[in-house]
């Protein structure tokens, strides 16, 4: 049995080389130790995303950008802003991480659902600059004419699954943390080492969203989804591992999980087999839309309303 990781210890098992290239690899090791950037980064892959979908994905982020920014709370259904007390309470009714977690998510969901409506209706109404209309309605044309890689033929449709996907991918690594823990170490985590741990694991959601979209329906179908996630994690141990030492421990996919998933990444020129084209979209306060929506909204949440309760939730691997 491994110890748990400290400070000066050797690092544990390395992610799968089928599930990232050197060029991801090289980028992801910027991340872990502190550079965070882009710069030079899979350029083939930036450029074969549309500047017009990187404009409306950076239009609705500014709208999403000004919520995080002065949210205190998860409010529910995009509206009614739910008081700390009142979702500390539903927390305490939950028995597992994952329960805690899918709460957590659908509230999210609900608001970001409930932001990017009112956008969407604007834009579709001609409301907003000239460039920001021509965008919306030239991506709203080609959605038309050829379903994108989500399925849907509307921006609204298209832009929510990302959105979503976007809050449940990073929970459900959240969610694995205490049981993969325990798996590896053998010892129940703390609170101090579940957030080091979500904090510096940036670089695992990055990796999933520079997949093709059937890696990433694999890693789904495996892991499970909502209530399912508890029973999906049983049955497919051995995906993660904890990678590296204090203070830069991290989630980080096994070899394992290349067997289950399968490297199924298409070569080509269509940007639909090159991943989230959100990696390329800069946020205000970060490198990327998706390092801000994880740092500035995620784990805020996260270390507010759960960390307190997982002294006393049960991980995936708990009866």
């Amino acid at each position: 049995m491994e110890s748990p990781p400290t400070a000066g210890g050797s690092e544990y098992p390395k992610t799968s080389s089928l599930l990232r290239s050197v060029e991801e690899k090289k980028h992801l090791k910027r991340i872990a130790t502190g550079a965070d950037s882009l710069q030079g980064f899979d350029r083939i892959r930036h450029g074969s995303v549309p500047d017009s979908t990187k404009k409306i994905i950076a239009d609705v982020w500014t709208k999403i950008s000004e919520h995080i920014q002065r949210a205190s709370a998860v409010p529910e259904h995009g509206r009614v802003c739910m008081d700390d007390e009142r979702i500390n309470n539903e927390i305490a009714l939950c028995d597992t991480v994952v329960q805690g977690t899918n709460f957590l998510g659908k509230q999210m969901k609900r608001t970001l659902g409930a932001i990017l409506q009112p956008w969407y209706v604007d834009r579709r109404n001609g409301q907003g600059s000239a460039e920001q209309v021509s965008d919306f309605d030239n991506l709203q044309i080609s959605l038309t004419v050829t379903k994108s890689v989500s399925g849907y033929d509307d921006i609204f449709s298209h832009i929510g699954s990302g959105l979503q996907s976007a809050c449940t991918e990073p929970l459900r690594m959240i969610a694995a943390v205490p049981g993969t823990f325990r798996d590896q170490f053998g010892a129940r985590i703390k609170p101090s080492q579940y957030f080091e741990i979500a904090e510096n694991s940036l670089p695992m959601i990055y990796s999933l969203a520079n997949r093709h979209i059937n890696i990433l329906q694999n890693y789904v179908n495996c892991v499970g989804d909502g209530h399912m996630l508890s029973t999906g994690l049983r049955k497919s141990p051995g995906l993660f591992v904890i990678s590296g030492t204090p203070p830069n421990s991290h989630m980080e996919l096994s070899d394992h999980a290349a067997e289950q998933i399968g490297d199924c990444a298409l070569k080509g020129s269509d940007s639909q087999f090159h991943g989230c084209p959100a990696m390329y979209v800069a946020g205000t306060q970060h490198p990327t839309v998706i390092a801000e929506l994880y740092h500035d909204w995620i784990l805020p949440i996260v270390q507010k309303f759960l960390m307190p309760h997982v002294h006393r939730l049960k991980d995936h691997l708990e009866k």
